[in-house]
């Protein structure tokens, strides 16, 4: 069991469904092996076409219900149109929380690169897609999927029930965490139904927070600041819903913010990567746990 770590770079306009199969979601699911994770169930529907592949971090029992153990799932589909999929589940539920990468949504005009890392035994993966360009840092985020556990508060174990693992999605529009299943204060859970009409139907979602930037994620270093770069946490906080006021969560373990002074791959601390990508004024800068050295696939 170890951190591994891949670094794959798509053509423009190569990005079909046989290549999405056989270059991202094969390497994904050998990687996630090679990390430690344990595979649940590897469910080919219909091969190269339809493919759900459960996983769970290195040493949990694969038939409990432990809400504190991350659970996850990634399925492609070729149905239309071509995606890949990432889910947070808990027992026998799966929860599909959002599209990790979509045929539509990759660009297809424009060369593209995806960096992705996993550790079975912390049980945490990262994938982060973006593309070169002509901004200050050389390179736009596209998408960014952080699959996490996180650290619990005191507060967080008096009131209010949460999966403490969820996916951290970050593209042009979104900042939020989203969690299998959250019960209020009001008592009722809320987890993703199997019908639009069911009452807990769609993941809770939180917002994002950092002492740096808040909600907004983006802050420059303050130019009479001694220090040359900083690092801050990220926090889940609970949007303005006053049912999910109890469901506060603790820190995120697998994601930072962090200012200037960084370039995307460099080293923030030891076993952290930064992912520095378009404009520092409109664009998070970000940094991810990592391996020693990224497996580059041709």
């Amino acid at each position: 069991m170890s951190r591994v770590g891949f670094k794959k770079s798509f053509a423009a306009g190569m990005m079909d469904d046989v290549t999405m199969y056989e270059e991202l979601y094969l390497p994904l699911k050998d990687h996630l092996g090679q990390a430690g994770f344990v595979t649940v169930l590897d469910d080919q529907t219909e091969p190269g076409w339809e493919e759900y592949y459960h996983f769970i971090q290195a040493g949990a029992p694969v038939t409990a219900m432990q809400d504190d153990t991350p659970r996850w799932m990634i399925s492609f589909d070729a149905n239309g149109p071509v995606l890949c999929s990432a889910h947070a589940s808990y027992g026998d539920m799966v929860a599909t929380l959002d599209v990790v990468m979509a045929s539509s949504d990759w660009g297809l005009d424009e060369d593209t690169e995806i960096w992705f890392a996993a550790d079975g035994a912390a049980g945490w993966w990262w994938l982060a897609q973006f593309h070169s360009d002509a901004t200050p840092s050389g390179y736009t985020l596209d998408a960014l999927i952080v699959a996490t556990p996180s650290r619990r508060y005191l507060a967080d174990q008096q009131a209010g029930l949460c999966a403490r693992y969820g996916l951290v999605q970050i593209d042009a529009t979104l900042r939020r965490w989203l969690v299998p299943y959250a019960m209020g204060a009001d008592g009722v859970s809320r987890s993703l139904g199997t019908v639009p009409t069911d009452p807990n139907f769609g993941s809770p979602a939180f917002d994002l927070f950092s002492p740096l930037g808040g909600s907004t994620l983006r802050a420059a270093r303050h130019t009479g600041s001694p220090l040359a770069t900083v690092a801050a946490p990220i926090f889940p906080v609970h949007p303005a819903l006053p049912q999910l006021s109890a469901a506060m969560l603790g820190e995120l373990e697998a994601i930072l913010q962090i200012t200037d002074g960084y370039a995307p791959g460099a080293t923030v601390v030891p076993g952290w990567v930064a992912l520095t990508t378009g404009d520092p004024a409109t664009v998070p800068a970000l940094a991810l746990p990592a391996p020693d050295i990224f497996t580059i696939l041709p």
